[in-house]
């Protein structure tokens, strides 16, 4: 049956994707993508530093003023496998990379179901349920690629623990759970609280088996396999706890933490597709998938062989609520999960938990031969007719039916005539699950199109090119502000303008305290964005607040670009394209001066390189530099280390003797260095033990 192509079977639907990699994937109503926000630049950054410098950044200044690149998990520095989307022309490597890992998380499921002897066919099933999520493509469409790259592992790691009864088997989960962190170091408690969770439920399965004493010791592989994935994974940790520690991320408070909580009327998501809905708030598993989830979980003799993964659904679902939970506040404390957002991202794991069920439900209708009772489609049934009662509802108001109401009802009751026609019929059964598989494809397919909206290279990397071609007439080192995201992180990476403000999950409370002042605009509460825009509409939200230019002539700020006019700067402006203002700052001086007897000096020579920063100042006076200070910086002055005192607890001043000198800036980040070699020995030692075990394998056969 479609066992023999189930590989075709695997990629025909990711073939259309494929063709369009080459352009760029954004939300069907958004003109913003974590792609181009964050990952691209990052990208760039890294490959430019690369190319020119032939040296890896330790710290970018692309954004922020500043901030250590090595200690951000989105850098994309650490996860060897991001590396091979570098090699490839953006986005398409990035684009490809997503989806080979869909790919593997979904072969890896299909593995970890076949461990259970379920037909090939429900395999098949379940890893194209998980392929083909919408939530997934929803989030791969909002560029949140790192949270996939890592969620792809987590079917492995379940298969590893299942499959794998060798003594060594602890030391590949800590391999994968170690790889997951590399990827995107958020999903690491979602990944333990599901692994964890499995692993405690086949112990209890076998409490009355003969071998239950020996297979307690799987517990404590736990803490030995989360031990050595943090060693393995220590280049990334050790940085990142520091940068956390100091940045506004260690400031969040219940609402922070609870951003984007699941509505209760979203729940109807689960039956009803949500055409290009909020990535956040996606539930739908496909028709096909949720029928037959209800299908396993209706027939007592599979509702028992399911119980871990009905349950993941109904948890993830509950936890996805976050903020209307009265305990939620408490969860939310827990070490860990006290750094994490967006609570909806439970519902990843109960979107792997349909796969399963799907697959199960499909592997009892192929080998139940007779009828039976209870009957599945009973249960399927009121789903179809709330719907039916749904849409009759916007005909009473005298609206139209939403498409997508219309889409997931049919499917639906497609479906549910499928099902009940097998039941009852045995000898369609090859021909009807060929139908159920053409069903999923073409559905998910279909709502997972209807949250992407595909724009071009050429457009993504026009906008504002007036004003950037304006900005890059200008020589010499400086900055930019823009409250109205007028010039692009990505556009700005390209270009090599750097900018002050910007958007991170991870930003420096030092920084952020001295942004607030210089910006003008208030912040009361945890952002990912400087300046901070509350109503999401960058070109508009902060027109109320004006900068203070003395305090932006400290970061570096030559030029202001705003969409809005800023009437106090009105004798400022020195150029407009449309609405893009461009305002001149008369108290820039440069990225660094010297100040004697009240007035600032021009410094001789300013270069900037990838975590060194060489100047070359006359003294004598006090030498202040635009350079974010952070645990790591070491000041050189004519080749002797020298000390410096902070200037607004941000900036370095030095104080130069009488005569030339040269001072180095230099980025010598002490927790990455010994994160790294922490982690090369880790991996090194893994990578030795599986190799002297495979050798001692192939002596014995032998």
């Amino acid at each position: 049956m479609l066992s023999k192509w189930r590989w075709l079977v695997l990629l025909l639907p990711l073939l259309p994707w494929l063709i369009v990699s080459v352009n760029f994937f954004f939300p069907r109503y958004s003109e913003f993508s974590d792609m181009t926000i964050t990952h691209l630049p990052n990208a760039l950054y890294l490959l430019q530093s690369i190319r020119d410098y032939g040296t890896i950044p330790y710290w970018s200044d692309l954004i922020f003023s500043g901030y250590p690149f090595a200690a951000n998990p989105l850098a994309g520095l650490w996860y060897p496998p991001a590396w091979l989307a570098y090699l490839l022309p953006l986005p398409f490597g990035f684009n490809v990379m997503v989806i080979l890992h869909l790919l593997w998380g979904a072969v890896g499921l299909e593995r970890f179901l076949n461990n259970f002897k379920l037909r090939k066919e429900a395999s098949l099933l379940g890893a194209l349920a998980f392929l083909l999520m919408p939530k997934m493509f929803a989030h791969f469409a909002a560029g949140h690629i790192t949270l996939i790259y890592a969620i792809c592992w987590t079917p492995w790691l379940l298969f590893n623990h299942t499959a794998n009864q060798q003594k060594s088997r602890w030391l590949i989960s800590a391999a994968i759970l170690g790889l997951i962190m590399l990827a995107d170091v958020r999903w690491l408690a979602y990944a333990v609280i599901f692994w964890g969770g499995w692993v405690v439920y086949t112990l209890f399965e076998q409490v009355k088996s003969a071998t239950f004493k020996r297979q307690i010791k799987k517990v404590f592989e736990i803490p030995l396999v989360l031990v050595t994935a943090l060693l393995l994974a220590a280049v990334l940790l050790l940085p990142l706890i520091e940068y956390t520690r100091l940045s506004t991320r260690s400031l969040m408070n219940q609402s922070d933490i609870a951003v984007y909580s699941l509505p209760l009327e979203e729940i109807l998501g689960l039956w009803i597709p949500d055409f290009g809905g909020f990535a956040e708030w996606i539930l739908y598993p496909g028709s096909v998938v949720f029928c037959l989830a209800i299908y396993s979980i209706s027939i007592p003799g599979v509702r028992k062989k399911t119980v871990y993964w009905w349950l993941a659904i109904l948890l993830s679902l509950l936890l996805s609520f976050g903020k209307s939970l009265p305990f939620f506040s408490i969860l939310s404390n827990l070490p860990g999960l006290d750094l994490l957002r967006v609570p909806t991202r439970f519902y990843f794991l109960g979107g792997m938990g349909f796969a399963v069920l799907a697959a199960w439900g499909l592997n009892d209708l192929l080998e139940r031969e007779n009828l039976f009772r209870p009957d599945p489609v009973f249960f399927m049934t009121p789903f179809a007719a709330f719907s039916v009662f749904f849409g009759m509802g916007f005909l009473v108001m005298g609206q139209k039916i939403p498409p997508n109401l219309i889409w997931g009802f049919f499917n639906l009751l497609s479906v549910i005539l499928l099902i009940a026609l097998l039941e009852r019929n045995r000898n369609l059964i090859v021909q009807g699950i060929k139908i159920l598989v053409l069903l999923i494809i073409v559905d998910l397919s279909l709502v997972n199109q209807q949250s992407i909206q595909i724009r071009n290279r050429v457009e993504v990397f026009s906008e504002n090119q007036s004003v950037v071609e304006f900005l890059k007439s200008h020589p010499g080192e400086f900055r930019i502000y823009t409250p109205s995201y007028s010039i692009p992180q990505h556009i700005a990476a390209f270009q090599n303008i750097k900018m002050v403000n910007g958007a991170d999950p991870l930003i420096l409370n030092s920084y952020q305290e001295f942004f607030i002042r210089a910006s003008g605009v208030s912040l009361d509460r945890y952002s990912v964005t400087l300046p901070p825009y509350p109503n999401d509409d960058p070109k508009t939200d902060n027109r109320n607040y004006t900068p203070d230019l003395e305090l932006m002539s400290l970061l570096g700020v030559r030029f202001i670009v705003s969409e809005f006019e800023i009437p106090t700067l009105q004798n400022h402006q020195v150029a407009q394209f449309s609405e893009s203002r461009v305002y001149d700052n008369p108290y820039f001086f440069g990225l660094g001066w010297v100040e004697r007897e009240g007035q600032r000096l021009p410094i001789n020579q300013l270069k900037i390189q990838p975590n060194r920063l060489e100047i070359t100042a006359q003294g004598p006076g006090r030498m202040f530099i635009s350079q974010v200070i952070y645990p790591g910086w070491i000041a050189v002055m004519d080749g002797q280390p020298i000390s410096f005192t902070l200037k607004e607890n941000l900036f370095p001043i030095i104080n130069l003797p009488d005569g030339e000198h040269t001072i180095q800036l230099e980025f010598n980040p002490r927790l990455v260095y010994i994160g790294i070699g922490i982690s090369v020995l880790a991996w090194f030692s893994l990578i030795i033990y599986f190799f002297c075990k495979c050798f001692h394998e192939k002596r014995r056969k032998d």
